[in-house]
């Protein structure tokens, strides 16, 4: 029998929106659905897995629709119905409940109509409800580990608060009709599926976007600019939970080969992000934050004015979090010295405005000389 867990539900709405306009909010008219398929991406990169799918429950009837799926079938899986009295995905619709299966083969709940319809393998699965209120409004899914692992109990708690996220987003596109998502919400989103994965990135993000955001208003950025700088500063570093096993997320001590890969993720996390119309603004500082004014950073050592302004100020505000930040291989420095480093690097690593505005920015904003 396999493990079951409670899941996690959205708050009741007194109202709940029907199944049907769920499948049309979360249909390619209406940001929902690459919103959705960007948390999915990074669900899946999270978790080292192969595939990963979410369908949704028609209004009438006993089937659940795909309105997304990644992967080598995906394109194939997209044209299924399923019968949500039948396979995995079933039991977990139907039941409520989180479910993971490490050998497909020897669960009785598995249904074989998909792999022989589309040439995929499943080997192992781990899979948990989408629900709003009291309705079970559908299920996401994510497949085989890509090492032939199994998925574990971290796992699970990712795919449940996933499950939760996603959940909202298709209750909130549903109740509001609105074009875009709002973006406090969607941001939000965004950095719990983050979180899930990978506490200290959740951290850095939140410290990183608020030092981004000071330097911004020092600058007096137009309001539009700073709330793309915001949303920039708390993904910068999203692209880590793409990077192949053995890709390392801290730049101390590395090899040629590590820091190859680590320098990767900048354009890993712009590709994951693509798609999402809120974020448009945002996907270049993500790309360039690791620029140099002296022209060589990456990825395209970019130099001077050619740097996005909100790629500096990321750049700026990462580095002094990184410094005063307790690491295994260095102490945390006091503001001042953090400060000092900062300006010492001015006209190499960073624009010198920007450093100047960010430090403005912090003094203003009253930042502890202990942090």
């Amino acid at each position: 029998m396999p493990e079951l867990v409670k899941s996690e539900t959205a708050v009741a709405e007194k109202t709940p929106p029907s199944q049907s306009n769920m499948v049309r909010a979360a249909g390619s008219s209406v940001p929902a659905q690459p919103l959705l398929a960007a948390i999915m991406r990074i669900t899946r990169q999270a978790l080292d897995a192969a595939a990963s799918s979410i369908l949704l429950s028609e209004e009438k009837g006993q089937k659940m629709v795909f309105i997304f799926a990644d992967g080598l079938s995906g394109e194939l899986i997209k044209q299924l119905k399923i019968s949500k009295n039948s396979g995995i995905a079933g039991w977990v619709a139907s039941h409520g409940k989180p479910l993971v299966i490490n050998n497909v083969y020897e669960n009785k709940y598995f249904n074989k109509f998909t792999d022989s319809v589309t040439g995929h393998t499943t080997k192992s699965i781990i899979a948990a409800p989408m629900v709003i209120g009291d309705n079970g409004i559908g299920v996401i899914e994510v497949l085989n580990k890509t090492d032939d692992g199994e998925f574990s109990e971290h796992d699970l708690r990712i795919i449940t608060t996933v499950a939760t996220i996603a959940a909202k987003i298709i209750e909130n596109i549903t109740r509001t009709q609105s074009n875009l998502l709002a973006h406090k919400v969607a941001g939000d989103t965004l950095l719990s599926a983050i979180a899930a994965a990978d506490i200290h990135l959740r951290g850095h993000a939140r410290r990183v976007a608020d030092y981004a955001l000071s330097g911004a208003n020092a600058i007096s950025l137009p309001r539009e600019d700073r709330q793309s700088v915001h949303y920039a500063a708390i993904l910068h570093d999203i692209g880590k939970l793409g990077a192949p096993n053995g890709a390392p997320q801290d730049a101390d001590n590395l090899t040629e080969e590590q820091q190859a890969a680590l320098r990767k993720h900048p354009i890993r996390g712009y590709n994951l992000l693509l798609g999402i119309p809120f974020l448009r603004d945002s996907l270049k500082p993500i790309l360039h934050h690791h620029e140099r004014y002296d022209g060589r950073g990456y990825p395209k050592r970019l130099k001077q004015e050619d740097i996005p302004i909100g790629a500096s100020l990321i750049a700026v505000a990462d580095a002094y979090d990184n410094l005063t930040t307790e690491r295994p291989s260095s102490s945390a420095l006091g503001r001042k010295e953090a400060l000092a480093e900062l300006q010492k690097y001015a006209g190499l690593k960073f624009d010198p405005l920007v450093v100047k505005a960010f430090t403005t920015g912090l003094l203003n904003a009253g930042e502890d000389s202990n942090s």
